[in-house]
C-alpha cells in the first residue's frame, strides 16, 4: 500500500503507459494487472518459437517515433518488403485486393472490373461515403461482394457494416483508382501499395524487443510494478484500489491506458450521463492460436481470408518476420487471428482449447500453409478481450465527453483503448508523449524551470551514452516513400 500521495499514477503497462513513464518530469508509479509489461506488444517465447499477440510490424512517418524505435532497438531490427496476399477461390492475390486482383478465375474478374467501371460512373471523385459499408460500394459490386464485404463481417464479427464509419480508413487502408483497378486485374502486379509495403520488425525477442528497449531506458522516476489489477478508483478522494481494495494508491494526477468501458465501470460516482456513454462504445476481441509447425511453407508475411471455409480471418506467419522467430529455418510459426463478440463466447469456450487448436491445424492444412505429415511442434491459445475499437458515428463526440468528466477530476485518459482509437504502436507512443506533456505542462512555473531536457534532446543523448550511431535513415526513407504510394 501507498502511504503517502504520489505525484502521478499511470494505470496499464503498454506501449501508451511505459511511453509516457519515460516521458513524465516528475514522479510516477506505474500499475499493471498482468505479469508481465508490454500490453498487446507482448510476445511470447517457446519451444523455440517466438509469438507476438496477433500481428505486429513497425511503420511510422512520424520523425520523434522514428528516434524512439531507434533508441528502444538500436541495431535490433531488420526491414523488409511486404509479402501480404489474400486467399480467396484457391488462389492468392496480392494485398490490397482492390488493386491486385489479377489471377483469380475469369468471373471474378469480370464482376470486379465491370463494377468498378459502374462504380466510377456513379460516385463523382467527391462523393463522402456515409459509412464502411457504402465506402466499399465505390470499389463496385464485385470487389465489394468478393472480398470487402465477405472479410470485413469476418472480421468485424456482429457488428453491421452500416454502422462502422469511414473515419478511420484515412492512411491505412489503400484506395486504388479505377484505372489502378482494371491494370491490376488484367497485369502481374508490378508493386506494393498502402502504407506498409515496406517495414521493420525486431530481429530478436519479437514485437516486445521493442518494449523491453523501452522499459530499459527509463530511469529511477518510478516503479513498474506488476500483478496489480486496478479494481477501484475513487475520484473525489484520488485514491486507486487494487485487487478489490488490498492496496491503495493516492494520487494526484492519474492516466488512464486501461480500456475506457472498463475504466468508467470500475469509478465511483459516475453520472448516468457518462456511464450511458461508456455503455455505447463497442469493441471487437480477438483470440489467437499459436502454431509452430516442421518444415516452412511460405515465404509470405500474412494473409487474409474472407471465406468461411477457414476460422480465422487472418495468418500472420511468424517466422517470417525475422528468421529469429522460429528455432530452425525449415519450419514454420503461424499465429491465426479468429475475431469474436464479447460476451457471447470464446471460440476456446465454445469448441474447447484442444478442439480449437485442432480446427485451426485443419484450416491450415485445407488452405496449404501445412501439411497432413507436418508435425505441430508448439500449440497455444492466447486472448486479447478487448483488441479493436469498433469507430460508429457519435464515437468522437462519446468519448470526448467521457474525456472531459475524467479531466475535470484529475484524470487523463490515453492510448489504443484510453482514447478509444485505432492506434498502431507509433501512435501509442506518442499518445504517451502527449498525455506526459499534458501532465507536465501542469506543473507549477518554478517545478517546469527545474524541468528535464526535452523528449528530443531526452533520445538524442542517451543514443550517445548508448553508442548508437545508425539512424536507419535510408531504411526510414524506404518506409516513407512505400506510405506516398
Amino acid at each position: 500500500m501507498s502511504a503517502e500521495t504520489n505525484q502521478t499514477v499511470i494505470v496499464g503497462g503498454g506501449p501508451t503507459g511505459l511511453s509516457a513513464a519515460y516521458h513524465l518530469d516528475g514522479d510516477w508509479t506505474l500499475l499493471e494487472g498482468a505479469p508481465h509489461l508490454g500490453g498487446w506488444a507482448k510476445s511470447i517465447l517457446a519451444d523455440g518459437f517466438t509469438f507476438d499477440y496477433a500481428g505486429h510490424i513497425i511503420f511510422t512517418n512520424d520523425e520523434y517515433a522514428k528516434q524512439l524505435f531507434n533508441l528502444f532497438l538500436g541495431e535490433n531490427i531488420h526491414y523488409q518488403q511486404r509479402e501480404a496476399f489474400i486467399y480467396s477461390k484457391n488462389t492468392f492475390t496480392l494485398y490490397p485486393y482492390q488493386g491486385n486482383t489479377y489471377g483469380l478465375p475469369d468471373e471474378v474478374l469480370q464482376e470486379n472490373i465491370l463494377g468498378a467501371v459502374q462504380a466510377y460512373l456513379k460516385y463523382p471523385d467527391d462523393y463522402k461515403p456515409k459509412h464502411f459499408r457504402d465506402w466499399m460500394d465505390t470499389f463496385g459490386e464485385g470487389i465489394a461482394n468478393n472480398f470487402l464485404v465477405p472479410y470485413n463481417k469476418k472480421l468485424w464479427k456482429g457488428v453491421p457494416l452500416e454502422e462502422i464509419s469511414v473515419d478511420w480508413l484515412g492512411g491505412r487502408v489503400p484506395q486504388p483508382s479505377v484505372e489502378q483497378i482494371i491494370d491490376g486485374a488484367i497485369n502481374v502486379p508490378k508493386k506494393n501499395m498502402g502504407p506498409n509495403a515496406y517495414f521493420g520488425y525486431p530481429l530478436r525477442g519479437g514485437f516486445n524487443a521493442i518494449m523491453n528497449g523501452l522499459i530499459g531506458r527509463l530511469d529511477d522516476s518510478g516503479p513498474l510494478l506488476t500483478n496489480k489489477r486496478v479494481t477501484g478508483v475513487r475520484v473525489r478522494d484520488k485514491v486507486v484500489e487494487v485487487d478489490g481494495g488490498a492496496e491503495e494508491y493516492a494520487y494526484e494526477t492519474l492516466v488512464n491506458t486501461m480500456s475506457l468501458p472498463q475504466f468508467i465501470g470500475i469509478c465511483d460516482k459516475v453520472p448516468q450521463s457518462i456511464k450511458d456513454a461508456a455503455a455505447r462504445l463497442r469493441w471487437i476481441s480477438i483470440q489467437c492460436v499459436n502454431i509452430g509447425i516442421e518444415n516452412n511453407r511460405t515465404d509470405k508475411h500474412w494473409i487474409y481470408y474472407p471465406e468461411d471455409d477457414t476460422i480465422f480471418h487472418r495468418i500472420f506467419v511468424q517466422g517470417n518476420a525475422s528468421p529469429y522467430c522460429k528455432p530452425h529455418p525449415a519450419t514454420s510459426g503461424y499465429t491465426a487471428e479468429i475475431s469474436y463478440i464479447p460476451g457471447q463466447g470464446r471460440p476456446q469456450d465454445v469448441l474447447g482449447e484442444q478442439g480449437l487448436i485442432d480446427r485451426v491445424v485443419r484450416d491450415l492444412e485445407t488452405v496449404g500453409l501445412k501439411q497432413p505429415t507436418d508435425a505441430v511442434l508448439h500449440a497455444s491459445v492466447v486472448d486479447m478481450p478487448v483488441a479493436y475499437v469498433v469507430y460508429e458515428e457519435n464515437r468522437k463526440p462519446t468519448v470526448q465527453l467521457i474525456k472531459v468528466w475524467l479531466e475535470d477530476h484529475g484524470i487523463h485518459t490515453a492510448g489504443r483503448f484510453g482514447d478509444w482509437e485505432y492506434y498502431n504502436t507509433d501512435h501509442s507512443l506518442l499518445a504517451g508523449k502527449r498525455v506526459a506533456d499534458t501532465v507536465n505542462n501542469a506543473m507549477s512555473r518554478t517545478a517546469q524551470a527545474e524541468r528535464k531536457q526535452s523528449a528530443a534532446e531526452r533520445v538524442r543523448a542517451q543514443m550517445e551514452a548508448a553508442g548508437i550511431t545508425t539512424n536507419h535513415a535510408d531504411e526510414w526513407a524506404k518506409v516513407a516513400a512505400a506510405h506516398k504510394s
